[in-house]
């Protein structure tokens, strides 16, 4: 990173400063003028948008982004390189790689500029408007493997040491090696997938370990749920911050005090639509900066709605409401009938103490599996049965569930915990 790229975030950092405290109209504008800027731009450079048979000089409001099809990952992989802006050099450009945890892995160009926008400049004003200034240090629990960690140089943020000082962990490697971390450390902020803070909060509370206290917690990549939310905050004594983000799109969205998710519209605009199944409230994105690569109506393969509701937090930008998991952790029953297991995690299961850790397994078209981790000292795997006759009424009979004891869920190689396994995916382990 050089001098330039330094002083191209320093000033889209200011700007985006300003921006945060924008009215409705305002950003109501903005979003307007950067849909029509970025139609345009791929019907008149990118191949695959060129075929839409759109004219640039149609495109007038951002109603016409409903003439653009809606794309998909499968879309993306298939049609990559016609993606691409034509009058692009590729050498120049940056990419990113999803783990492929889904099983479709994707890859996305970005420009210069659009790349230090949303990977750097809109992460260091999350930070900064959460009381992480200048010189705070941060503990960031990824992905990559311990082995990874230690061979090359990774940056999550610019001007590592100068900026902010930060520590990698590996979620991949028991918490108990990273105890030494934290108290030589001693970190303002944690970043991190939620299972791995339950595993660390689960580990220090069984060896009587206490970590330093934390300005904030910030959490990424996972659902978070009520119970572990409450459970971050209160053995960290602080506030919990959760974080919207794909490889596609960088940094979408990131939760005010009042625990909505504002999206970061300066870089992306967002709508909730049906998916192919005649469900509701998939969310779709639209790039408003990435010119190398512009994906236009993007399934990015959650529920979600998004809401253009006051908030109380001051700030007016839309938001996304009812994040409920991905698209492809549903559960199909024999009936054919689509069951996200979000709606089967009651408030037994979401708030029990004697569950740490739980993941439905579908192992067959009509048996589920509810695999859990067990916390030492608690009840027997035979005294929840009950949570498993429960899920069975919901799915009314069409499923035999069982609880079963797992001492351990496995991560997938980008570090989640899936909170679904289909039959399908078993058989291929």
């Amino acid at each position: 990173m050089n001098f330039s790229d330094f002083s191209t975030i320093g000033w889209d950092l200011t700007k985006l400063l300003r921006s945060s405290r924008w009215d409705r109209d305002a950003i109501r504008d903005y979003q307007a003028k950067s849909l029509v800027k970025i139609m345009r731009h791929a019907v008149t450079h990118v191949p695959f948008y060129r075929t839409t048979g759109i004219a640039p000089d149609e495109i007038r409001s951002p109603r016409d982004l409903e003439r653009f099809p809606v794309i998909s990952k499968a879309i993306i992989r298939e049609f990559n390189s016609d993606f691409i802006a034509e009058h692009m050099d590729r050498s120049t450009l940056d990419c990113a790689v999803t783990s492929g945890s889904t099983g479709e892995p994707t890859t996305t160009f970005f420009d210069r500029p659009t790349l230090l926008h949303d990977k750097y400049a809109l992460k260091i004003r999350r930070m900064v408007e959460n009381q992480i200034g200048l010189f705070s240090r941060v503990i960031i629990a990824s992905e990559y493997s311990p082995d990874r960690l230690t061979s090359t140089s990774l940056r999550y943020l610019p001007g590592d040491g100068l900026f902010f000082k930060q520590r990698r962990i590996s979620v991949h490697e028991s918490p108990a090696k990273h105890i030494d971390v934290f108290r030589e450390f001693r970190p303002h902020a944690l970043y991190t997938f939620p299972s791995y803070a339950s595993e660390l909060i689960d580990y220090c509370e069984k060896e009587s370990i206490r970590l330093p206290p934390l300005r904030v917690v910030f959490t990424s990549s996972e659902v978070l749920s009520g119970q572990l939310r409450s459970r971050i905050g209160d053995f960290f004594d602080t506030r919990i911050c959760d974080v919207y983000g794909s490889t596609e799109f960088k940094e979408v969205a990131w939760e005010c005090t009042r625990g909505r998710l504002h999206l970061n519209f300066e870089s992306v605009y967002g709508e909730s639509i049906s998916n192919d199944h005649g469900e509701r409230n998939s969310l779709v994105l639209t790039t408003l900066r990435n010119r190398a690569m512009p994906l236009l109506r993007y399934r990015i393969g959650d529920f979600g709605r998004i809401r253009n509701k006051s908030c109380s937090c001051g700030r007016q930008s839309p938001w996304i409401d009812s994040i409920a998991g991905r698209e492809v952790d549903i559960l199909i029953l024999p009936s054919g009938r689509r069951v996200s297991p979000y709606v089967l995690i009651n408030e037994n299961i979401d708030q029990t103490r004697d569950i740490l850790k739980h993941q439905f397994v579908q192992t067959a078209p009509d048996r589920l599996e509810i695999r859990v981790a067990l916390a030492t000292g608690g009840r027997s795997i035979g005294e929840l049965q009950y949570l498993a006759q429960d899920v069975a009424a919901r799915l009314d009979g069409e499923m035999h569930v069982a609880m079963v004891d797992a001492s351990r869920i496995p991560r997938t190689i980008g570090g989640k915990h899936r909170v679904l396994i289909r039959a399908a995916d078993v058989a291929e382990r």
